[in-house]
Formats: structure tokens, C-alpha cells, sequence
């Protein structure tokens, strides 16, 4: 038995192990991560805006065989607008707040969750896992 076309198709395969991977890799899986974060920062709660501008993703792991991206913010107080919590007085006796032009002062405040990333990613997981498998797909097909 005698194959014929094994050259191309090794050539071919050796392309498209290339076209998948690092570089490409990584931009599918951005591809899928904008959906998430999109849908994040539409969810996020919103009193001066920081919140969404604050939500970003970024590249945790890349190599040859798989890329990581996540998606967060450096904001102090945003796990605790995902998660809810209580906040106490650090420094003085009584937190202080202004309300309708009056003033607040209390020893504990409950802030209740106001979830915005745990449901992006819920709501968009199919979403992103689609995008991704879309992008991959495009850059075998990109291999002459």
C-alpha cells in the first residue's frame, strides 16, 4: 500500500498545529473573554462609573498549548460589592456619609452583594465557549 500526499498533508497539519496555537490560541480566547467582560461591566452597579471603567482582562498564562485570560479590576471595594460584607471604621470612631446633602454616621454598615461578575460569566459562558471554538475554527481554515 502506498499513501500519496503524505508531504502535504504532514505540511498541512504542521501549519495548522502553528495557526493554533500561542499567539492565536490567545486571541480566541479573548475573543471569548470580551463577552464576559462586556456583559460585567453592563451588570456592574453604578454610582460614578469607576466600577465599569475599572473591569478589564488581561493574559494570566500563555504558551504553545493553552492561554488563561482573566477578568477583574484592582478597585479595593469591588469584591465587596460582588460578594457583599460589612464594613467597619478603620481609623475613626464611626463611619461618615453623605446622603441627600445630610450626614450619616454609623459603627457598621451591611453592604448587601450586588453580584455583576459571577452572572456575566453564567449568562455568557456558552456565549464566550462558542466565540472561542468560532476564532479556532477560523485559523484552521485560514491554513492553505
Amino acid at each position: 500500500m502506498r499513501l500519496r500526499g503524505s508531504k502535504e498533508l504532514k505540511r498541512k497539519l504542521e501549519k495548522v498545529s502553528a495557526e493554533t496555537r500561542g499567539n492565536k490560541l490567545e486571541a480566541a480566547a479573548r475573543s471569548g473573554a470580551f463577552l464576559i467582560l462586556n456583559e460585567a461591566k453592563r451588570r456592574a452597579p453604578y454610582r460614578s462609573g469607576s466600577l465599569r471603567r475599572s473591569l478589564n482582562m488581561e493574559t494570566t498564562e500563555k504558551s504553545a498549548e493553552s492561554a488563561s485570560i482573566s477578568i477583574g479590576t484592582n478597585l479595593e471595594y469591588a469584591a465587596i460589592q460582588e460578594f457583599g460584607g460589612t464594613i467597619e471604621p478603620k481609623v475613626a470612631d464611626a463611619l461618615r456619609f453623605e446622603i441627600g446633602g445630610g450626614e450619616i454616621f454609623a459603627n457598621v454598615v451591611q453592604m448587601p452583594a450586588q453580584p455583576y461578575l459571577r452572572p456575566a460569566i453564567d449568562e455568557k459562558r456558552r456565549a464566550a465557549e462558542r466565540e472561542i471554538r468560532d476564532a479556532w475554527k477560523a485559523a484552521i481554515r485560514s491554513v492553505r
